[in-house]
């Protein structure tokens, strides 16, 4: 089904206003408005099951969830304006939430003003790429889903930027993420109980946090990796408890009022600031670089980046930290 833009389907305020299933179903072009006022209904502006189907184009606002999708796959939601609002109960719902679904991409969407942004959970082989969201609790959100792909995402202002808890295999690539700084959850990412990451190309700048993480990787043979990042211009860059033992090497860590602060007495010993032989680009790095090779010659100390208590508790503990730098 196409329409020209102008087409508008109105819910009345009851339950979801269109729901597709079956296979293979293209819906383009419409506006959906007004569902089902209860938070109990769940209702949605478009509600999806089945296979194949393809969502495109439409603007779907004054709803409780925008796009809720379960028990399907191989579907494509993309280029949907999304705003739930603030009508609906004592919160909006989810800008677009996937439950039980495989093989979906969520492209280039605009959301703003609902509960999470894009919300996985028991998913599969999902990519989220290239949406905008704004203006809600968590930007993006991921619960006991496996290999999802959160690819060159905007995600700015919202409570918190990307949630990503109990999953697995996740990649995180090109995304920019700025300016969660409100509430006791400011964090640009946090991560919780994550098995296998890579982190790449992000950009997280002007968050109260930039990154927490706890708890990965969950399995000691597994590897949570993040390169090639820039982590700036936020009042913590990393918040690490003693069971994050990531590998955080080649990145640009700077500006940020403390680079690193240990969640404890101390860093755990599964944390790796070195890769191949190269560190990070640290802009509290006092050493020199005498050849000139774009590698200091002395090791980054990570006490210039604690606040004067965690500096004498890693003190009282023995010796400070050394880490490789860049220049």
């Amino acid at each position: 089904v196409v329409a020209d833009g102008e087409a508008v389907i109105d819910g009345g305020g009851f339950g979801s206003v269109v729901t597709i299933t079956g296979s293979d179903v293209l819906f383009e072009g419409f506006t959906v408005r007004n569902s089902g006022r209860q938070v109990t209904e769940e209702a949605a502006g478009i509600r999806i099951s089945g296979d194949r189907h393809r969502v495109v184009s439409n603007s779907v606002h004054d709803v409780y969830f925008g796009i809720h999708v379960s028990s399907g796959s191989d579907g494509v939601i993309e280029n949907n304006r999304i705003v739930p609002g603030q009508r609906h109960g004592a919160r909006p719902g989810h800008g677009i939430s996937a439950w039980h679904v495989r093989n979906t991409r969520m492209l280039r969407n605009r959301i703003a003003d609902a509960r999470d942004g894009i919300y996985l959970s028991f998913t599969e082989h999902v990519v989220v790429a290239g949406n905008t969201v704004t203006g809600s609790r968590y930007g993006l959100h991921s619960m006991y889903s496996q290999n999802a792909r959160f690819e060159n995402n905007e995600v700015t202002a919202n409570l918190l930027g990307a949630a990503l808890m109990m999953s697995d295999r996740l990649e995180l690539r090109g995304n920019r993420i700025r300016d969660h700084r409100e509430g006791a959850a400011a964090y640009g990412v946090l991560l919780k109980d994550i098995g296998g990451l890579v982190a790449e190309d992000n950009t997280i700048v002007a968050n109260r946090v930039g990154i927490y993480a706890e708890s990965v990787p969950t399995d000691p043979s597994r590897e949570a990796v993040f390169s090639r990042n820039v982590i700036a211009g936020n009042e913590v860059g990393l918040a690490l408890q003693s069971t994050a033992a990531l590998t955080v090497a080649g990145n640009r860590i700077a500006e940020n009022l403390t680079d690193v602060r240990p969640l404890g007495r101390q860093l755990s010993a599964g944390m790796r600031w070195t890769r191949d032989g190269r560190g990070n680009s640290w802009g509290q790095y006092r050493g020199y670089d005498a050849d000139r090779d774009g590698i200091g010659d002395v090791p980054h100390r990570l006490d210039a980046a604690m606040d004067a208590a965690l500096l004498l508790a890693a003190l009282a503990g023995g010796a400070l930290l050394g880490l490789a730098g860049t220049v």
